[in-house]
């Protein structure tokens, strides 16, 4: 009788683990596929992030330097901000993105999560700021987007991501850039 129960439980604990596991940032989930732009800047800059940190499958999902440079620097690409995204060597600017805060639920039906970058461009040859703003943006995903807590939990963290991202180039856009500050 003892063993009939075990195998009733075995199944519940595996779905029960599985549900509590934190799973990667998807860098898909945080591009930005239309931002409305206002200038398309014929100039090429590098992207580079900071203030985020790897995943640790025990806790919640969290977004890795690379993975937000990298959604950054796609998004850019896909929306023409800049002529070309520079991964390698010197671009004409050097945009910084720093994650400043990520505010995250502790639980709940319905989770936001606000986060708030630092965006910083700099003109890489005269080593002048040309701008510097931060954005806070804000993301809900609720039960209707997922049921499970922790896949909820990581659609509202790219979400406030994809937000932040859009905001930031929006704001990038509306620069009048030289080339020669």
């Amino acid at each position: 009788m003892k063993q009939k129960y075990c195998y009733l439980l075995l199944p519940l604990l595996c779905v029960v683990l599985g549900a509590g596991c934190a799973s990667p940032i998807s860098v898909t989930n945080m591009q930005v596929k239309a931002v409305q732009i206002q200038n398309h800047h014929p100039f090429t800059v590098s992207v580079q992030a900071a203030g985020g940190h790897e995943t640790n499958p025990l806790l919640y999902p969290d977004i890795s330097n690379e993975s937000f440079a990298q959604a950054i620097s796609d998004s850019i690409v896909q929306n023409g901000v800049f002529s070309s995204v520079i991964s390698s060597g010197k671009g004409d600017y050097l945009l910084e993105a720093s994650i400043i805060n990520v505010d995250r639920p502790a639980a709940g039906f319905d989770m936001t999560v606000v986060m708030t970058v630092n965006w910083k461009l700099t003109h890489v040859s005269s080593r002048k700021i040309v701008y510097q703003s931060v954005v806070e943006k804000s993301f809900s995903a609720t039960v209707g987007d997922a049921f499970v807590g922790m896949k909820r939990f990581r659609l509202a963290q790219e979400g406030a991501a994809r937000e932040n991202i859009q905001e930031g180039l929006r704001r990038l856009s509306q620069l009048n850039l030289r080339g020669d500050e």
